[in-house]
């Protein structure tokens, strides 16, 4: 597993956590922002926190994919690739082609 796989996934959960708590708690202030305004109006509270649920759900089923390494079938994972710099040219800006193994992640 790389390192941004790690990332990505742990701030899914996070965010799940964030969004879930949202759903659940006493908090005013995310029901004003404009998307939940609206649902508040047409369906009520209830609604609007079911959404907050939903989409901790939501992140909660993603950082989990992403944290269990679950792809599909026609993804590959990267073992080996070179950074950034190789494919923006990085010899073009003055760099040898021995200077871009410092960009290879792995």
């Amino acid at each position: 597993m790389n390192l941004d796989e790690i990332l990505v996934g742990s701030l899914a959960l996070m965010f799940s956590v964030i969004s879930g708590s949202i759903g659940l708690g006493p908090w005013n202030a995310p029901y004003q922002l404009r998307t939940f305004q609206s649902v508040t109006r047409r369906y009520g509270r209830k609604a609007a926190r079911l959404v907050w649920l939903l989409i901790s759900l939501a992140f909660l089923a993603m950082g989990l994919a992403v944290l269990l390494g679950l792809r599909p079938s026609y993804a590959v994972t990267s073992t080996g690739r070179l950074g950034v710099a190789h494919w923006c040219g990085a010899t073009k800006v003055g760099l040898r082609k021995d200077q871009l193994a410092i960009s290879e992640v792995g």
